[in-house]
């Protein structure tokens, strides 16, 4: 499959499962553009545009592009690509820098034709062996054998971030001069490298979802042989494949933490796997006020991953603590809001566990926006639901001030915490949820007005005092009356 002189390279897939054709020139189109019939209007239009990508003027005699991985995925709501690739010389293969270019990819649905603008060009640092994205970031390795990360979309295209990959722990393994990087997840990398300690390599495990990453794991292999240029290929965001020797080998990602909270149980209990099972959850009782986090470090994590008895973990563990740190309450709250239909009061009764404000905030800005607008929603909808029952001075409940003052307080942390991804996005349930969040402070707003006034008169009939009415500002008539 080509078009006019510019064949296919490779098939590019996205996270929703829609497949792309990548060209040699680095152009891309939908597959069911290129499957149309070559007499189709809408090939002329895609065929129209070939300048390369890759090099701005391109020639066979002077130009080789070697392409290391090309993505395309969605940001704010917008379809991007992002080209990782070096341009060198075909005949003595020297060339420059390993480069990022990202470009907005714009989609015709009548004509399935896609076009690409270029957004930022990142050229890596000199010495740079392997690049790979995760997510909305770039992790590479540079030539000292140090991993680093990197943000695609920031102001600040040259600020990075370094992956450490020493473990501190003396029966650890760890790496000291990474070799190579890449992607196994949305979120994870794997990484290969010499040991840190005695002979041999090891591969690593680690996440690059918060600001600078931390491993998670890390394995023993002996020789690792480079395969089409690639020391390590991943598949199904669990499997890490190599070669060993004349073999293929294969490591299986099993139980890897999903959230920080998990990776903080893990890395403290993982001396006694057994004790932070699951199971273990129905034998909690009720212990001293210090001993209650790391008890929840150890048992939780794993208990919101089980779907059966879902509701009755949650139920238990705000009933039996009273001790729950931030960050586990977020985790507890983004498992609640995941389920297609989560159950109010449950809900509700998460929100008003008390939480430190600094502290939230510094995880909420860790959450999936996505979650996150979940959160807002319900959070909406039950101060809504509270005020209409201040109102009324009934409802199916006791009515709480207190429960009532901590979704609000939860409502000015997620909007202060994705306050630029409100700011950015063009999606118009975001847009409808913030002018719902606008409309409910209003009425609040005006609820408090008029309760203040009411209050002061109120005050005064309680003292035994007379209403003092301020004349200067009405207006009035003196009428003469003979007598």
């Amino acid at each position: 499959m080509q078009e006019d002189g510019n064949p296919v390279v490779d098939l590019v897939t996205t996270d929703d499962g829609n497949i792309f054709v990548l060209f040699s020139n680095g152009s891309i189109q939908s597959l069911q553009h290129c499957l149309q019939d070559s007499k189709s209007e809408s090939r002329g239009e895609a065929a129209a545009d070939q300048t390369n990508l890759y090099v701005k003027n391109f020639s066979e005699r002077s130009h080789l592009v070697q392409r290391l991985q090309t993505h395309v995925f969605h940001h704010n709501g917008r379809l991007y690509s992002s080209h990782i690739y070096s341009v060198v010389h075909p005949r003595t293969k020297v060339g420059g820098r390993i480069t990022v270019k990202t470009c907005r990819l714009a989609f015709n649905s009548e004509t399935q034709v896609c076009k690409q603008t270029p957004f930022r060009t990142q050229e890596l640092d000199k010495g740079v062996t392997s690049a790979t994205r995760v997510g909305e970031k770039i992790v590479f390795v540079d030539g000292s054998g140090v991993v680093y990360t990197q943000d695609l979309f920031s102001e600040d295209s040259t600020s990075k971030s370094k992956l450490s990959l020493n473990l501190s722990s003396s029966d650890k393994i760890g790496i000291e001069k990474a070799e190579y990087v890449t992607r196994l997840s949305e979120t994870k990398v794997a990484v290969i490298g010499t040991k840190s300690s005695g002979e041999g390599n090891a591969i690593s495990v680690a996440d690059v979802n918060f600001q600078g990453g931390f491993v998670l794991n890390s394995v023993s292999v002996k020789a690792v042989a480079a395969e089409g240029g690639a020391k390590l290929n991943c598949y199904g965001d669990n499997r890490i494949l190599f070669k060993h020797g004349h073999r293929m080998a294969t490591i299986f990602v099993e139980k890897m933490p999903s959230t920080m909270a998990d990776f903080v149980g893990m890395s403290a209990f993982e001396d006694s796997p057994s004790k932070a099972r699951a199971g273990s959850i129905k034998d909690w009782q009720t212990m001293d006020l210090l001993s209650q986090p790391l008890e929840l470090y150890k048992s939780l994590p794993d208990a919101l991953n089980r779907t059966d008895k879902f509701n009755n973990t949650i139920e238990s563990l705000l009933k039996d603590f009273n001790d729950i740190p931030e960050l586990l309450v977020l985790n507890t709250i983004e498992a609640i809001v995941r389920i297609s239909e989560p159950d109010r009061g449950l809900l509700s009764r998460a929100f008003n566990v008390p939480v430190t404000e600094s502290v939230l905030l510094q995880h909420l800005r860790n959450s999936e926006f996505s979650l996150v607008q979940k959160m807002l929603g319900h959070l909406i909808d039950m101060v809504r639901i509270e005020s209409a029952e201040t109102e009324a001075g009934g409802g199916g409940e006791e009515l709480n001030g207190e429960k009532f003052e901590h979704h609000l307080t939860w409502i000015g942390c997620i909007l202060n915490a994705h306050y630029a991804n409100f700011l950015m996005s063009t999606a118009e349930s975001s847009i409808k949820m913030l002018e719902e969040a606008l409309e409910t402070v209003q009425v609040l707003e005006d609820n408090v007005n008029a309760m203040g006034e009411t209050m002061a008169v109120v005050k005064l009939i309680h003292d035994k005092q007379m209403i003092q009415t301020d004349y200067s500002n009405m207006n009035y008539s003196i009428e003469t009356v003979e007598l």
